[in-house]
């Protein structure tokens, strides 16, 4: 069985022989810039490791971290920039055409949703949503960053056969946005259309909360960022992420709060960098989501 092959991105030669290149590949890319137009004839999805990516297309700038993944469709060019001090180290990793669309039917028939699910029948091709994805705890997450952990260590080579690695793969990716598709498709909307714009802004709530859960939050900054009313936003983000924004923002502000009093951190320091109050208003949520108090955590961590 073949390993998994890794080939090196160079620049603008890799991108006009992508444009007609006829089998599944990934790509490697280590560059401090780079500004060009990219388009190929594959679904690829574009996922740095380290350092900051910027995609423009017709109507938004995308900016990809390494928490953070793109998916684009054959044939639609968008422009790259990289501009960094230091190397910005990313993967490509390009399904064709036919590939991903056959595994597409595939497992659509194999959920029964071919016909109730516009992403994936026999009478038209994949459309991806082309915007920043946050890498979450799913299958596809973990295999994201396993795929980092390899790559950036060199063993990827050993770990993946390449047929199976992107059968696999396309797998998750498809399951994936079939999911996005799912919770679209609850939205309480008659028009296809509007259930995804309205997942688009709730998406920008949800990136705006990742990227701001330290700071103060109110509905009213999220309502204006989705161009929504108060009452529609929470709505919305309720049923597209099955939590409410006020419990994300303390889900994450607590994942960090456990991650800054394992290493040591000064309780009331962590409390002041996590966005609390005060140490009292971060005491009295750290027991009632874990059960103890910060101070016992911190030593229990400590005797580990």
């Amino acid at each position: 069985m073949k390993s998994l092959q890794i080939n090196k991105f160079k620049g603008q030669e890799t991108v006009r022989e992508n444009k007609t290149l006829e089998t599944n590949a990934a790509f490697y890319s280590k560059v401090n810039h780079f500004e060009g137009k990219l388009s190929s004839s594959h679904y690829v999805v574009k996922f740095p490791m380290t350092g900051l990516e910027t995609y423009y297309t017709i109507n938004k700038k995308i900016q990809v971290d390494n928490l953070s993944y793109l998916i684009t469709n054959p044939h639609v060019e968008i422009e790259a920039v990289v501009k960094s001090k230091t190397p910005v180290i990313g993967i490509c990793i390009g399904f064709t055409d036919e590939f991903l669309n056959s595994l597409a039917t595939s497992i659509g028939q194999k959920m029964k949703l071919c016909l109730d699910n516009p992403f994936v029948n026999n009478e038209s091709n994949l459309d991806f949503f082309t915007q920043k994805n946050r890498i979450n705890n799913s299958k596809f997450g973990h295999t994201l960053q396993n795929i980092k952990y390899h790559l950036l260590n060199g063993t990827i080579s050993e770990i993946y056969n390449e047929e199976q690695f992107y059968l696999t793969f396309g797998e998750l990716l498809i399951e994936n946005e079939l999911n996005i598709h799912s919770k679209i498709s609850q939205l309480p909307h008659s028009k296809l259309s509007t259930r995804e714009e309205i997942y688009r802004r709730v998406d920008l709530m949800n990136h705006y909360i990742h990227d701001n859960f330290t700071e103060h939050i109110s509905l009213e900054n999220l309502s204006q960022i989705a161009c929504l009313s108060k009452y529609h936003s929470l709505r919305c983000y309720q049923g597209i992420m099955n939590t409410t924004p006020y419990k994300k923002i303390i889900e994450l502000r607590l994942k960090k709060a456990k991650e800054l009093l394992s290493k040591g951190h000064c309780i009331n320091l962590v409390a002041d960098l996590c966005g609390f109050t005060d140490y009292r208003a971060f005491s009295k949520v750290f027991k009632k989501y874990y059960g103890l108090l910060p101070s016992i955590y911190q030593k229990q961590m400590n005797i580990k």
